[in-house]
């Protein structure tokens, strides 16, 4: 984890990402006096408070991408909370499957948006949660996704708090609770399915040249900064058949393809080859991986960065934070994902952003409703 997060922070932000950020911190503060420089009256005076208001937040991200914001100051005090969190998640969210069933209404919406067929995904996830067939998760897996649940990690809790942190004890409560009421498998297979079938449809449709796609399938790909020329070269890959079900999947790592043994002797053009194979595979995995984010919502980055505003545990504010938002940062995240793509998306067909809010409000109007009305029924009540 550590490992694969340095390396796609130099990827990214070069050989010294810390200095990276400050340049950024100081490009934007330098773009915004110049903006100031040639407005004048109220304006000025409003732009003069916007000239380091960026800075905070982009470092405040920065910090919850490199784990940094959970480096406590107060180490005992940080343990002891972050253990009550795991005590209180454990008792609150071991109930808590039939309340993510408004996971369809989240699922329905994306699904739609990108042109995946909403039957098939429903089919999948009930087959990878069936515990007397393998197959499935077995194929999810060789596809590519990962096996949370697996890992041992409480990913039905981190969809709703975030990373799961604290003494190992509490952890282990917190994801035994969370996998026995079925949340965490729920949740993994939910993500792993429409990410599964998501694939599906564009193995399904490598024949057809960029501008014959469906026009969900090329505005995801649009949305992905998928070009046509990286579409055609995705499209030449072949498809990975399973031997056991015959399903042929379109899997990331065979788009990536394979270096030959001495790549540092490797002529330049080969390796220039590998690079760009290399960047469209991740385009085309960033894609998946978002949509599947958007159709089992979980706590981000950008959430943790929002709720925290920077403060670590162990201090004052940062556990203050953390406490008042236990159960609430989903609600953040919905607003920083679902409601902002809703305002703010680029890249949709005609009437499709209307049709997507329309979808959001109904479906989990409905859905909460029944999750909330079978939680009671569970309870007797």
């Amino acid at each position: 984890n550590g490992m694969s997060r340095d390396i796609a922070l130099m990827r990214l932000m070069g050989p010294n990402p810390d200095a990276t950020l400050k340049f950024m911190e100081r490009l934007v503060a330098e773009m915004r006096s110049k903006e100031l420089l040639l407005e004048k009256g109220k304006r000025a005076a409003r732009l003069v408070g916007r000239i380091h208001k960026g800075q905070p937040k982009l470092s405040d991200l920065y910090d919850v991408v490199t784990g940094a914001i959970n480096t406590p100051d107060s180490p005992l005090r940080a343990s002891i909370l972050a253990g009550n969190r795991n005590i209180l998640t454990s008792a609150y969210l071991g109930g808590a499957i039939f309340s993510a069933l408004s996971d369809r209404a989240f699922s329905v919406a994306t699904e739609t948006l990108n042109g995946v067929p909403h039957v098939k995904v429903m089919a999948r996830a009930v087959k990878m949660l069936n515990p007397l067939s393998t197959n499935d998760r077995r194929l999810a897996t060789q596809a590519g996704f990962i096996n949370d649940i697996a890992l041992g990690s409480a990913i039905g809790a981190q969809r709703y708090i975030g990373e799961i942190v604290g003494p190992m004890w509490t952890r282990r409560i917190a994801d035994t609770s969370l996998r026995l009421g079925l949340l965490s498998p729920w949740t993994t297979w939910s993500r792993n399915a429409f990410a599964l079938e998501f694939l599906a449809e564009f193995t399904n449709h490598l024949g057809r040249s960029f501008d014959n796609l469906l026009e969900p399938h090329r505005l995801a790909l649009e949305r992905a900064g998928i070009t046509s020329a990286d579409w055609d070269l995705i499209r030449a890959t072949r498809p990975w058949t399973d031997a056991v079900t015959g399903t042929r999947i379109l899997r990331i790592h065979d788009v990536l393809g394979e270096l030959s043994e001495g790549a540092a002797e490797a002529p330049t053009r080969q390796r220039r080859e590998f690079q760009r194979r290399f960047d469209v595979a991740m385009k085309l995995q960033s894609m998946v991986l978002e949509e599947a984010d958007m159709a089992v919502p979980q706590v981000s980055a950008r959430t943790i960065a929002f709720i925290t505003a920077g403060h670590r545990e162990g201090t004052f504010f940062g556990d203050v934070a953390r406490n008042g938002f236990l159960f609430k940062s989903f609600l953040v995240t919905m607003v920083l994902t679902h409601l902002r793509r809703a305002a703010f998306g680029k890249n949709f067909g005609r009437h499709a952003k209307a049709k997507y809010a329309a979808q959001l409000i109904i479906g989990t109007t409905i859905m909460g409703v029944l999750g909330d009305q079978l939680n009671q029924l569970s309870k007797g009540r």
